[in-house]
């Protein structure tokens, strides 16, 4: 059993604004969209102060859904960046495939679904 902190912090000055220890799921069953909802409510805050209009986080959290909600919903309209894991469900092909990613330097490709966009480099 372990524990997990998720933590908001500013990327120009290093700063921890909001920090949350989370030591288990509560009730039975298994937790869906906890990521998701852990970049939604250290968001919020954000969004209500209308501070902040890009956030970035890293391959546990990102999807695409998330991604799609942040930029469709009227109350976040929030840009986001993240970096992602080749074996989540709803990627493009682009990034599953294994011989897509063998690129030569300064080479990129990109595919774009609804409004996000996919790009490997």
């Amino acid at each position: 059993m372990g524990h997990k902190v998720w933590c908001r912090c500013d990327i120009k000055t290093g700063y921890l604004y909001e920090c949350e220890i989370y030591t288990g799921k509560t009730g039975q069953g298994t937790e869906i969209g906890l990521e998701a909802n852990v970049v939604k409510n250290s968001s919020r805050k954000l969004i209500q102060e209308e501070f902040v209009k890009h956030i970035t986080f890293d391959k546990l959290f990102s999807d695409t859904a998330l991604l799609q909600y942040l930029n469709e919903n009227e109350l976040t309209n929030l840009y986001a960046t993240g970096t992602v894991r080749r074996n989540r469900c709803d990627l493009p092909s682009l990034v599953k495939n294994k011989k897509n990613l063998k690129l030569a330097r300064g080479e990129f490709k990109w595919r774009i679904k609804k409004d996000v966009a996919f790009i490997i480099w």
